[in-house]
């Protein structure tokens, strides 16, 4: 179970819930819908928070929030289940790996150790700001790369 202050929910599992939804509409090659796509963020954001405080080890929440994301891709977002499936686990990747990459820079370039970027939950969601940014910044680039492809067959 993991203990985060509200202000880690408005910091980190909302933006990260809205990021995530638009990754899977540019990855889904999905029309985007401004008003799905915050509703089901801030919806698949207040989830994951709720999922971390539940008294579980820390590898199954994450299958439940890919679940929860899962889900409301397909039943919010009217995306079909299979392209669901491919979008949520490619977008889940990427913020990982974008959150690994940051992590390696504060601990490598900036000399901040684990602990500290990791100890107080609302620095931790700070330090994960830049982290969101680069997934936001894929998402966007995956959606002017399909919009481009678009135009190219017109």
């Amino acid at each position: 179970m993991l203990r985060m202050p509200l202000l880690v929910l408005f910091l980190r599992a909302i933006p990260e819930g809205i990021i995530l939804m638009l990754s899977c509409y540019a990855l889904s090659n999905t029309v985007i819908n401004k008003n799905k796509i915050f509703l089901s963020g801030i919806l698949l954001g207040i989830s994951v928070y709720i999922i971390r405080f539940m008294p579980i080890r820390y590898g199954i929440h994450t299958i439940l929030c890919l679940i929860v994301y899962m889900l409301m891709a397909v039943k919010l977002n009217n995306i079909s289940i299979l392209k669901s499936i491919h979008a949520c686990i490619i977008s889940i990747i990427v913020l990982f790996i974008c959150d690994w990459i940051m992590t390696v820079f504060y601990i490598n370039i900036l000399n901040i150790s684990f602990e500290e970027v990791l100890k107080v939950p609302v620095k931790s969601a700070l330090y994960s700001m830049p982290s969101l940014c680069i997934a936001l910044s894929i998402s966007l680039t995956v959606f002017y790369i399909q919009k481009r492809k678009l135009k190219q067959k017109i």
